[in-house]
């Protein structure tokens, strides 16, 4: 028989950086190939990899799409991991895998282009988050990523044009279905991020058992918590209105083109766009410079308020999709704080 294989599908703000850091690269009996190769934050194990896991799963409409390419990149690494006798399984992780940003391809095409490199019986890490805080969250790091708008219009992108975002993917039972009906129900790995702050070893048990290898005995570092204070949120938020910079750019520009940088060398033959690498270094001096503005003239702290009609309309769409993810994974969400009714 083959080694297990294994995909970390996300979500994002849901401890994929330390899951990526800390466990998936560190335990003996896993051959990593990335997010997170040998501990390293946007790293995979080489160029072939990145660019199928960043650009060809990401972004690559079907026409530009090369699968047997795709697949090609991962068997050497297969082939590797058959050989170890100490490796127990292979894989790979990006919390991009059940989301949509910006211009991707839709979660469906990401699913089947996965199912088509690792195979049926491939395990699915699939760590979720109770909704109304997983939005709070996603809403700051894309502040710090160039978001210039308040969270109410955030929200309100959210609702009115969930033809086009999030907001549906945020249907947990629906991303289990999709994955299930490709890998097999059996397969899912499901982990609420709520298990995590009651209890770190737990958390850490219940992926390694879905792998199917040891249980681990390390400790979740907290990789890419939220900044110090709510009004430094609101000075970078105040600095994106003034210099607009990755999700402050219009809608068609892409967003992380670091992350795209195999596509632009090797297959374009061009360096990263100057101004692309300008937005991805610009953030750490925005980040600096809101975090002394606060310590002079502070700001407010930012409003993470949510407009009580859309928490109604919300609460409708998620509570369902809750119930059933409860009854398809045996989990009592409602104990973790999970909408239900």
């Amino acid at each position: 028989m083959p080694k297990r294989r294994y995909i970390h599908i996300g979500y994002p703000k849901c401890a994929s950086t330390s899951i990526q850091i800390t466990l998936l690269p560190e335990h003996p009996e896993l051959y990593h190939v990335g997010n997170g190769w040998q501990k390293n934050n946007n790293r995979y194990i080489d160029d072939e990899v990145t660019n199928v896991a960043e650009v060809d799963m990401r972004y690559k409409r079907e026409f530009m799409y090369d699968a047997a390419r795709a697949k090609a990149a991962f068997e050497p690494h297969f082939e590797a991991a058959e050989a170890d006798d100490k490796v127990k399984a292979v894989g790979l992780s990006s919390e991009f895998f059940s989301f949509t940003l910006g211009n991707e391809v839709d979660v469906v095409t990401k699913a089947k282009r996965l199912h088509a490199i690792f195979g049926d019986d491939t395990c699915i890490i699939f760590v979720f988050r109770e909704q109304m805080s997983l939005l709070r969250s996603l809403y700051t790091e894309l502040v710090k990523g160039g978001y210039p708008g308040t969270f109410r219009k955030f929200m309100e992108y959210t609702y009115l044009f969930q033809d086009r975002n999030w907001c549906r993917e945020f249907c947990f039972d629906k991303m289990f279905d999709l994955y299930a009906g490709l890998f097999g129900a059996e397969n899912v790995c499901a982990v609420p991020f709520e298990l995590l702050k009651a209890d770190e070893r737990a958390f850490v048990h219940r992926i390694c058992d879905g792998i199917g290898v040891a249980r681990a005995e390390l400790s979740m570092k907290e990789l890419n918590k939220q900044g110090p204070s709510l009004g430094v949120y609101e000075q970078i938020r105040r600095f994106n209105e003034k210099f607009q910079h990755e999700f402050g750019s219009p809608f068609y520009e892409p967003f992380n083109c670091m992350r795209m940088r195999t596509y632009f060398q090797n297959e374009l033959g061009v360096a990263v766009p100057h101004e692309r690498a300008t937005d991805d270094f610009i953030r750490m001096p925005v980040t600096k410079g809101a975090m002394q503005l606060q310590q002079h003239n502070p700001a407010p702290d930012i409003d993470l308020n949510f407009p009580s009609a859309l928490v109604e309309r919300l609460t409708a769409l998620y509570a369902p999709s809750n119930v059933r993810l409860a009854e398809q994974t045996g989990i009592d969400l409602a104990a973790y704080g999970y909408r239900m009714a």
